[in-house]
């Protein structure tokens, strides 16, 4: 669009008009009386919003129920049947009835204030003419103009964006109280509102970019659309940037402003929701400009938003990525899948004819590092002792399954559990989605195998390679290939002495016993090669959204049709605490010490005196005499370790407090190779502990 010009466009359901005010030396807001005349004075076609380009582009998406009532009032001053009767000497008054309204709603539009009309004429045809005529129409036009007025506020609110980013803002505007408020990696802060008008909370983004000085945003742009030299480069225009700027700002200031520009242009919205390490997925319904983006937090749970996008914007996007990819996105393949690994993004698209009217995303975003234990301790999703406990089996070669409804954080736990293997345990993971970070685990020393999951008949020769490599552990991520699983799950089993732990979509014990052993037709001696269940969950409070680990139950290897079950550890929700129910035997007042966040080196050396595991004939565990035998060790020295290991997790989140970096899987590594190593060299207990926590506070 040239300079000057205003064209009507579509954008996915509305019509917008965009009028170019590069070239004008008003104001280029609504708020300006000329400005607001020049826009909206000729404006005769029926549009739901006006965007006005500059290098910042403003916004007016609530302003329909005033250009309705615009439009009703100009066609009503326009009505020259109310003006008066048409021929003889009426005709000069009707003229001149006719100027002065048309003069009158211009001076209205500049001054938002009801014009002062009078009616002329004294002879006595012009009485009955104004009363019946002219008079209801004044009448009418002064009520129109006073509803105007009550509409002003709200409908000449303005949203500014600059020009490179794909979507408005909108600040969060109503009654509430601000609950949690944060920065954003790489500038910018979130805000969290919890609303008296709507049981979702408001998520508002504020980001400096869109608080960039006008002068500013116009060298970046004038820089972003220059025509580039003959046999220049890809970065031509930094390099135009850089020019213009010399001598006002700073380079440094210039590089990161393009840089931030480059992102925009690549990803949208996306590229910022992305710096969030809390969100774990954007919802962008269709139409976009009928529903704002909303996002899910892994605390506040699902958030609406501020943010409005545009279906050409996201048609745009998707053209991009489908470019990436090698495919196309449009009305013969409606439907996009695609990965983002950079932003560690995994977007769906759809569009018509998949969709009615517009183009709709969801986003899966995965956490930016690897999760570990530690950090799902502070975040009290299990206890140091289940997780202790955890680790242990799954280090001696036992099987578990991690199940929970969508958003429990099942994968996220999985990934968890890799770290606590160790460095010295070769470690295969199967996954159609890069979900876990296999990259970071590489570069922190650890031996791990990536498997991308794809078709079944190349997977199953994949196993069997696999099979013959050695010994190994498997994590299985949520495959959502159902033959995938089977292949992966029967190996596994066939194998018989392959520790597996994978995650399933499934809400109780019972739903993936019937997942795996109908719905995929797997024998039940597949069932029996799992030792233990996890459970997860979510629960939603005043205080946000919180995940649990909600039972470790192991599966017992004796039953013939029906699964049985020994509940290891049992979750109180009223007291939001994880107890060992069958595990352990002693003193209740013990367990239940053991059961806190904050673990004291007396209590574990109590424990280790007092406490036993519950035998199996007595309802207790028949998987940790069966490690115990297989490892050669007597059941009090793994009850030591556990212990022990629960005591050095506890502290590990204990001294984080304030700076959770010792909480992520490079320190976490470090930790527990320093803490391992002084068992194997001096055994488990009190001494080997107070080294260790001494090298930790060093």
């Amino acid at each position: 669009m040239r300079a000057g010009e205003r064209e009507v466009r579509s954008s996915g359901p509305l019509r917008v008009l965009e009028v170019d005010c590069r070239s004008c030396g008003g104001g280029a807001t609504l708020s300006d009386p000329s400005c607001r005349e020049c826009v909206l004075g000729n404006l005769t076609e029926e549009v739901d919003g006006v965007v006005l380009l500059r290098p910042h582009h403003r916004l007016y998406p609530f302003l329909r129920p005033f250009l309705r009532e615009l439009r009703s009032l100009r066609l009503l001053l326009s009505d020259r049947t109310r003006m008066g009767r048409e021929g003889g000497r009426c005709r000069e008054c009707v003229e001149e009835r006719e100027r002065l309204l048309r003069a009158s709603f211009s001076s209205f539009l500049r001054t938002l204030r009801p014009p002062e009309l009078r009616v002329g004429g004294g002879r006595r045809e012009c009485e009955e003419c104004n009363s019946s005529l002219f008079l209801p129409l004044l009448r009418e036009a002064g009520r129109r103009c006073r509803l105007l007025l009550s509409l002003r506020e709200e409908c000449l609110r303005e949203v500014r964006r600059p020009f490179f980013a794909d979507c408005f803002i909108l600040p969060f505007r109503g009654k509430g109280e601000v609950v949690d408020s944060y920065p954003l990696r790489g500038g910018g802060r979130v805000r969290i509102h919890l609303r008296e008008d709507s049981p979702l909370p408001f998520y508002e983004l504020d980001l400096p970019e869109f608080r960039l000085p006008e002068e500013l945003v116009g060298l970046l742009e004038e820089a972003f659309f220059s025509e580039p030299p003959e046999g220049s480069g890809e970065g031509w225009w930094r390099e135009a940037l850089l020019e213009r700027g010399r001598g006002r700002y700073p380079a440094e200031e210039l590089e990161e402003l393009a840089g931030l520009v480059s992102r925009w242009t690549s990803y949208g919205i996306l590229e910022a929701l992305s710096r969030d390490e809390h969100l774990t997925d954007f919802l962008l319904p269709s139409p976009p400009e009928l529903q704002p983006v909303r996002v899910i937090h892994e605390r506040w749970d699902l958030c609406e938003t501020g943010i409005r996008c545009s279906t050409p914007s996201l048609l745009h996007l998707a053209e991009r990525l489908a470019s990436r990819v090698g495919t196309s996105f449009d009305e013969v393949r409606p439907e996009l899948d695609v990965e983002v690994e950079e932003l560690g993004l995994r977007i769906f698209l759809a569009r018509d004819p998949a969709l009615w009217r517009g183009v709709g995303m969801a986003v899966r975003k995965r956490r930016e590092r690897t999760w570990t234990q530690p950090l799902f301790l502070q975040r009290r999703t299990l206890t140091p002792l289940a997780s202790s406990f955890l680790s242990w089996a799954v280090r001696e070669g036992a099987s578990a399954f991690i199940i929970g409804e969508v958003g429990s954080a099942k994968t996220s736990l999985l990934e968890s559990l890799l770290p606590e293997v160790g460095r010295e345990h070769h470690l295969i993971c199967f996954q159609d989605t890069p979900e876990l970070h296999v990259e970071e685990l590489v570069r922190c020393g650890y031996s791990v195998e990536n498997v991308r999951v794809g078709r079944p008949e190349e997977l199953e020769r994949q196993i069997e390679a696999f099979l013959r490599g050695g010994p190994a552990h498997w994590f299985i991520a949520e495959v959502r290939s159902q033959e995938a699983v089977r292949a992966t799950l029967g190996a596994a089993a066939r194998r018989g002495s392959q520790p597996v732990v994978s995650s399933f979509h499934a809400r109780s014990r019972r739903e993936m016993f019937e997942l795996i052993c109908h719905i995929l037709g797997l024998p039940p001696a597949v069932y029996r090669h799992v030792d233990l269940v996890v459970g997860t969950s979510r629960f939603r409070g005043r205080e946000g959204t919180v995940r649990r680990v909600v039972e470790l139950s192991e599966v017992k290897k004796g039953w013939k049709e029906e699964p049985e079950y020994s509940e290891l550890f049992s979750y109180l929700r009223r007291e939001d605490l994880l107890l060992p129910s069958s595990l352990l035997e002693g003193e209740g007042r013990l367990l239940r010490r053991l059961s806190s966040f904050r673990l004291e080196e007396e209590t574990i050396a109590r424990a280790a005196r007092s406490l036993r595991f519950l035998p199996p004939e007595e309802g207790g565990s028949e998987l940790v005499p069966f490690l115990c035998r297989r490892s050669g060790r007597e059941e009090e020295e793994a009850m030591e370790e556990i212990l022990w290991e629960a005591l050095v997790k506890a502290k590990l989140v204990e001294l984080s407090e304030g700076d959770p970096s010792p909480l992520e899987l490079p320190s976490v590594s470090r930790a527990y190779e320093r803490y391992f190593s002084l068992v194997r060299r001096k055994g488990v207990g009190r001494a080997s502990f107070r080294e260790w926590l001494r090298g930790l506070r060093g």
